[in-house]
């Protein structure tokens, strides 16, 4: 069976781009990732090649921010140029940790010109373009000469990340929250993905430190994917074209209760959800979302009387 969204992992795409925000992160490479590897930034720790590390990370600068269909879209670049490398799509109560502070704020104070690093699963679907739009868990932003580091990492029972580079030593100072802002206490954060706020720390190995803030991440029950037989029948249906799944726009549109109108003159059909709308064009590339134009890896097609788009569309109509 075709997956319905192609997916970023570790494994099959991970963009590169060097960053001082964390001091045990690197770089990872693939060849799938050639195109844009130079363009936009992922950061985690080396040790997110270990199966245990179910979270990954994109940074960026804040180069734009506007209200989109109830929710935040951040767009942002790499620092050094004006090229867009990603966004982010936050929702109104995501939790927002300031590392400058080790504090959380408000999402309406992201300001453009902030380094704004967001973290997801490893296991989240994401469309396969460039550039990336990620729908983060929650959200760091910071300043380039911010005095805190950032550790994130598997943390095991003992607190000892697992690349045996930094060991938590909790006090009473220490804000220990979830991905959600929610207190939680110490026996919650063993075996868990940790991202941590600290100052300072010992120079014996593993080094040791007591945190000021610690955010665990752990995927929520309900956050469960749930199957759906009818569309992935759709999506069987289609057809590879160029290395990309080609599904019949109809009936994906019909599968969300979007309404669907052909320009026969123009071999343009637009489709309507509330707010939402789109116009996609026979042999065009560039399509209508809102009013915004978004990019197809490949030109939607008509095909045994059908109009045919890319799987990817998917991202957009389900929300």
């Amino acid at each position: 069976m075709k997956k319905m969204i192609k997916v970023f992992t570790v494994g099959s795409l991970v963009l590169g781009m060097t960053s001082n925000i964390a001091m045990a992160d690197s770089v990872l490479t693939s060849n799938s990732a050639e195109q844009v590897n130079a363009k936009a930034g992922v950061i985690q720790d080396d040790s997110l090649k270990e199966e245990k590390i179910s979270y990954m990370s994109f940074e960026g600068y804040v180069k734009e921010i506007k209200s989109n269909n109830g929710y935040t879209s951040v767009i942002m670049t790499d620092g050094k140029s004006d090229e867009v490398i990603g966004q982010f799509n936050l929702k109104g109560d995501m939790l927002v940790v300031n590392q400058d502070t080790a504090t959380i704020q408000a999402l309406d104070k992201i300001e453009k010109g902030q380094k704004i690093r967001g973290f997801y699963r490893k296991d989240m679907p994401m469309i396969l373009i460039y550039p990336p739009v990620i729908n983060p868990e929650f959200i760091m932003i910071s300043s380039d000469d911010t005095k805190n580091f950032v550790k994130h990492s598997y943390f095991d029972e003992n607190l000892t990340s697992i690349d045996n580079n930094l060991k938590l030593n909790i006090s009473d100072s220490s804000v220990l929250i979830d991905k959600h802002g929610k207190s939680v206490d110490i026996e919650k954060l063993k075996n868990k993905d940790l991202v941590v706020v600290y100052d300072v720390s010992t120079k014996s190995i593993p080094a040791q430190t007591n945190p000021k803030q610690v955010i665990m991440l752990e995927k929520d029950a309900d956050e469960m994917p749930v199957k759906d037989e009818a569309l992935e029948k759709i999506i069987d249906s289609g057809y590879m074209a160029n290395g990309v799944n080609m599904i019949p726009l109809k009936q994906v549109a019909d599968h969300f209760g979007y309404e669907i109108a052909w320009d026969n003159s123009t071999k343009t059909a637009t489709l309507r959800k509330e707010n939402s709308s789109f116009t996609v064009t026979i042999g065009q590339q560039m399509y209508g979302y809102n009013k915004s134009l978004q990019k197809f890896e490949v030109s939607p097609e008509v095909k045994d009387a059908r109009t045919y788009v890319p799987e990817s569309i998917l991202e957009l109509l389900q929300q």
